[in-house]
């Protein structure tokens, strides 16, 4: 295939001739392929033939053959037309010997003449075809008519397919010059896209040079030259904006031009009208297609062949870095696609430079990073403050190219400058790098350099030059010790505080320190700070780990200690064992915290007692101690610092001598001396140090003791409070409570304590008696005696809130000698103390003290008697309110049980009818509900003159009711007065009582009372109760009594009232049975004996007799006719 392929290739650049060439090939194919097949089937139908016949078909085909090859030969050459007509004139020559050679079968060649005429209209064109058409057609049609075929089919025919293919082949050749010229527009379009894919590779080119190299220099170098060389421009620069973004400085060109450029440091301010300036400010392109129109335009004397200018801005992330320039010296250089493609090449440009900036940026912190982390593994390789100053002031020196470097340290209190490390690299002009020896590091007086002084205090980096007018004398002189020119001071800052500086010099030939140098100085200059303050920091650990260790052996010693020696002696051992003390004193705060005492003293290898000397704290060097709380170290001139503070010694004078203050919580309670008696440096700083804070755990300790102590002292006082207030809770009396609340040894021998309570709670109003409830050890004054206050005037001294204590009552001008002689029963007991009793808010009394001498309320003792009154009162309180609930409880009882008497009493009242009954039942159940003595009930008689005992209690009541005992209305006695006027009469005590009558059945009667029986206005009679105790009757019981004697007197009216009712009923009865009778009887004699025996037994069985007529005799006896009705009737 590959070799077919080559022979059948067309050798033209012409596209329309390779396409007919084409078709040629594949015609020519064809028709020698039907006239193969055609001459095959002649051969079939036809044959054998005559070998003249046969040579004439071998001569045919090889002709035929003939042509073909030399017709594709043509063809591959590129001559298509004359292949095609050399072909179609060979062929159809032969079709015409064919139509001479076989006249029967000349009609059907002729119409193969067509595809010659067919072929050369699309091959070649009209015309040819025309004259293919003409000359065979006619050629044949002559040659048919000759032998006689039908010319006119052959003919019409001809000329159809003729006339369509001249059509077709036209429509076709329009098609393709329509097509050609498409071809051609497409050409030149395809044309120009390569110039502009030409552009845009060498654009590419271009932003792959500028992508390429990280360096602006080179990257401006590089890009400048190959948009030259690539496009042909005259001249190409770059401008950049410097750092006050005025100026646009040329910063790479091409050429000795751009060279001269260069070298003269050209630039252009923005605000100049030029090309350069307008784009800059306006940050837009700036094209100038002819720089001769333009009148104003601004050429550069060094490029006179300008006739055209663009320039580009090169912007990045919003930014103007500079512009691209770019000259031609041709006029309308500069399309409007090639300011595009320089504007993306500006683009790229202005992407490059800015991250080669960036990278520029990044790569000097990175540099600037790794100096710093060079600087803190070479710091924290070592905890040696010296050995960090040295290595700082190295690696400063050579990572900064700096000739010399100090590194000092502030030295506050002193206002001073210190150089810790010094290295130099170049000394004069010798290159040394080695520290150096002979600087002997200051101090420096701040008060003299007051940059350094401006820089510590304001963590701000200062430059100095040797030539500046302003510059102090004292940094300039050190300048020109060294032939340095320039400084560069910088603070070692750690959080808020400056530790000190770091300063570095350069000589004259060095450029000064750049913006970047001073901040990685600052950052390294930080980062030798924070090694500094840690090494300080590890060297202060491992101190305080040692003195901690120190300090935990002293605070097992001190908290294991279970009284005060133990914590004295030891804390003297480990003081002498660390330090060279020759002597130590503990002195504490008294009470009052004005004086100090001396608790332990130790000098010369023995203990001095010195517990009884008590000074005040205005006095002493310990004194001193004390007042300021701060310690005070003595090592020089110690009799000039004696007499300042106006301090004495106790034993020899100390040649070293330290007073620390004892501090628990932020107070005070005493002060630690050591001292030593012979050498002034016994104690260091780190000797004091230590001391000062091995006083804080034996201040501890002493306190806990203390505390302990006190401690013990109130769990001993709680137990005695708390016995105390149980013997007081379980007291039933205030005596028990006073006995309770009195120790004996609060009193001396004559004193006695007593309890006074008020009549009712002293308010905003004085109550108007009080009472003595108690009082011990004696009773010599009468118990529950009354008192008036307005006869006492030394109660009017008493308070509610606090106590009081009269020292000499006899001489105390608020005192009346008379009332406190009642009260304290004794002359010799002078004192006096009032302790006020409160429960709640009520202040009920006091408890009395009467002694002797006066009681001292500071005493423990007196404090739990303080304690336990309010406890005392409120028991002595609840046994008042005790009291008062069992009496309201009892007259509730009373009350309930009276209540229930005169209940049961009405019941016998409502339910008995018969008087005497009711009336006994009655003064039985009064006597025994109310454990009385006597009761008995007595009714007026009918005449009204007496009252006539009808019931009573006892053998005394029936042997009373059996004489008839009766007392006169109005007599002098309580039953006849009450009877009398009605008023009830009470006697509490019968002996006092002017109306009481004694009875001899009745001996043991102390109180009486007599209640009228009171029913419709009238007095029936009285009830009288007596009592063997006086004062028994309540106003309670009176008024159930009263009640009783109401519900009585009407039941006995009622009863009475039906007694008479039931016999007048009786009666008529009786009336209505004898009137029935008389009506029945028709004899005289019977109603007579009837009416007599009806009186007869109405006036009690008396003998009634009838006399009628006649009268009576002188003696009295009935004369005439008559009845008698005898008594037994």
């Amino acid at each position: 295939m590959p070799v077919i392929t080559r022979l059948l290739q067309i050798h033209s650049e012409n596209p329309e001739t390779r396409r007919r060439g084409r078709q040629l090939q594949v015609l020519l194919a064809l028709l020698l392929l039907l006239t193969i097949v055609y001459s095959l089937w002649q051969i079939s139908q036809h044959g054998p033939f005559s070998p003249a016949t046969v040579r004439l078909l071998v001569l045919a085909g090889a002709f035929n053959l003939l042509a073909t090859i030399l017709s594709f030969v043509i063809v591959r050459t590129g001559r298509v037309l004359q292949a095609a007509h050399l072909y179609f004139l060979s062929f159809n020559t032969l079709l015409l010997a064919f139509m001479i050679g076989d006249p029967a079968n000349a009609a059907s060649l002729g119409y193969l003449l067509l595809v010659s005429v067919v072929a050369i209209t699309f091959i070649h064109n009209f015309q040819a075809s025309l004259v293919y058409s003409v000359l065979f057609i006619s050629l044949a049609a002559i040659y048919l008519r000759q032998i006689n075929e039908p010319v006119a089919p052959f003919l019409i025919v001809s000329a159809t397919l003729t006339a369509t293919a001249w059509l077709s082949a036209l429509a076709l050749q329009r098609n393709l010059a329509a097509a050609a010229q498409l071809a051609a527009e497409l050409q030149d379009k395809s044309a120009n896209l390569e110039q502009r894919l030409l552009k845009l590779s060498l654009s590419a080119e271009v932003g792959q040079v500028a992508t390429a190299s990280l360096d602006m220099e080179q990257l401006m170098r590089a890009t400048v030259g190959l948009i030259r060389n690539q496009f042909g421009f005259y001249h190409v620069a770059i401008y950049l904006l410097d750092k006050t973004g005025r100026n646009a400085v040329i910063r790479e060109s091409t050429g000795k031009i751009g060279d001269l450029l260069k070298s003269r440091r050209h630039s252009v301010p923005i605000s100049n009208r030029s090309t350069i300036g307008l784009a800059l400010a306006t940050k837009r392109v700036q094209l100038i297609a002819d720089t001769h129109a333009i009148p104003d335009y601004q050429p550069n004397p060094l490029l006179p062949d300008t006739r055209s200018e663009v320039v580009l801005p090169l912007s990045a992330r919003g930014e103007t870095l500079g512009c691209l320039n770019v000259h031609s010296q041709q006029e309308n250089a500069f399309r409007e696609e090639d300011v595009a493609i320089l504007q993306l090449m500006a683009n790229q440009i202005a992407s490059s430079l800015d991250n080669a900036r960036l990278f520029g940026e990044i790569q000097r912190r990175l540099n600037e990073t790794e100096a710093v982390f060079s600087m803190i593994s070479m710091l924290t390789t070592t905890l040696d403050v010296g050995e960090i100053y040295r290595r700082a002031a190295r690696v400063f020196t050579e990572q900064l190219r700096a000739t010399r470097c100090a590194v000092s340290s502030w030295e506050r209190l002193q206002n001073a400058l210190i150089t810790q490390a010094e290295y130099v690299h170049d000394l004069h002009g010798t290159i040394v790098e080695g520290y150096d020896p002979s600087d002997q590091g200051g101090p420096y007086d701040l008060a003299l350099h007051q940059g350094t002084r401006w820089v510590l205090e304001k963590h701000e980096p200062l430059i100095r030059y040797v030539d500046d007018p302003s510059l102090e004398e004292a940094e300039r002189k050190i300048l020109l010790e060294d032939n340095h020119a320039i400084s560069l001071e910088v603070p070692m800052v750690f959080g808020d505080r400056a530790l000190g500086t770091v300063e570095l010099y350069r000589d004259a030939g060095q450029v000064t320190f750049s913006r970047a140098e001073i901040q990685l100085t600052q950052a390294m200059a930080n980062q030798v700070a924070t090694a500094l303050n840690n090494a300080i920091l590890a060297t202060e650990a491992r101190s305080r780990a040692a003195q901690m260790s120190t300090l935990n052996r002293v605070s097992h010693i001190l908290s294991t200690a279970n009284d005060f020696a133990t914590v004295c002696q030891g804390a003297r051992q480990e003081i002498f064992s660390l330090t060279e003390a020759t002597g130590m004193s503990i002195l504490l705060l008294t009470e009052d915290k004005e004086h100090l005492r001396w608790v332990y003293a130790f000098e010369y290898g023995r203990d001095i007692d010195l517990s009884d000397q008590i000074f005040p704290t205005s006095e002493r060097l310990s004194g001193y101690v004390a007042r300021t709380r701060e310690p005070l170290f003595i090592n020089e001139a110690f009799e000039e610092h004696l007499t300042r503070l106006q301090g004495k010694t106790v034993g020899s004078m100390a040649s070293a001598w330290l007073g620390l203050p004892l501090i628990v919580v932020n107070e005070l309670i005493g002060v630690l001396v050591v001292e030593n008696a012979d050498d002034p440096e016994a104690f260091s700083e780190t000797d004091v140090q230590l001391l000062t804070i091995m006083s804080g755990p034996l201040a501890i300790a002493i306190n806990n003791l203390r505390q302990l102590e006190t401690i013990r002292a109130s769990q001993q006082m709680t137990e005695e409070l708390y016995q105390a207030g149980r013997r007081i809770n379980l007291s039933e009396t205030v005596p028990e409570v006073l006995s309770a609340l009195i120790r004996p040894q609060m009193l001396d021998e004559t004193g006695r304590a007593s309890i006074f309570l008020f009549s009712e709670p002293w308010g905003h109003t004085r109550p108007g008696q009080v009472t003595l409830a108690a009082s011990w050890p004696d009773n010599t004054s009468p118990a529950r005696q009354t008192y008036k206050l307005v006869k006492f005037p030394v109660l009017a001294v008493l308070e509610r809130e606090r106590p009081i204590t009269i020292a000499d009552a006899a001489n105390d001008v608020l005192i009346d000698p008379a009332g406190y002689l009642a009260l304290a029963g004794s002359e010799e007991r002078r004192s006096f103390t009032a302790i006020p009793l409160l429960a709640g808010d009520d202040w009920i009394g006091f408890l009395a003290i009467f002694s002797t001498i006066p009681l001292n309320l500071d005493t423990s003792e007196a404090q739990q008697l303080l304690s336990l009154s309010r406890q005392a009162a409120t028991t002595i309180q609840n046994q008042r309110l005790l009291q008062q609930t069992r009496e309201a409880l009892l007259s509730q009882s009373e009350l309930t049980l009276q209540l229930q008497t005169a209940a049961e009493v009405s019941a016998a009242a409502s339910t008995i009818l018969n008087v005497d009954e009711l009336m006994d039942q009655a003064v039985n159940l009064i006597q025994q509900r109310f454990n009385l003595y006597h009761v008995g009930i007595l009714l007026v008689n009918p005449a009204g003159n007496s009252a006539i005992l009808r019931a009573a209690t006892g053998q005394a009541g029936r042997s009373l009711i059996a004489q008839q005992f009766s007392v006169p209305v109005g007599s002098r006695s309580l039953v006849g007065s009450t009877i009398a006027d009605g008023t009830p009469r009470i006697a509490q005590d019968v002996q006092k009582s002017q109306e009481w009558q004694r009875h001899e059945s009745l001996p043991n009667t102390r109180s009486e009372v007599a209640l009228p029986l009171r029913v419709r206005n009238r007095i029936i009679g009285a009830l009288s109760v007596q009592s063997a105790q006086p004062n028994d009757f309540s106003a309670e019981l009176i008024q159930v009594l009263q009640t009783m004697c109401d519900q009585l007197a009407v039941a006995i009216d009622n009863a009475e009232l039906l007694a008479q009712t039931e016999g007048r009923a009786r009666q008529q009865q009786r009336l209505n049975q004898i009137s029935a009778q008389l009506h029945r009887s028709a004899d005289v004699d019977t109603i007579v004996a009837l009416g007599l025996k009806a009186i007869a037994e109405h006036l009690g069985g008396s003998e009634v007799r009838l006399i009628l007529g006649q009268g009576l005799s002188p003696a009295g006896e009935a004369t005439g006719n008559g009845h008698a009705i005898p008594e037994e009737a």
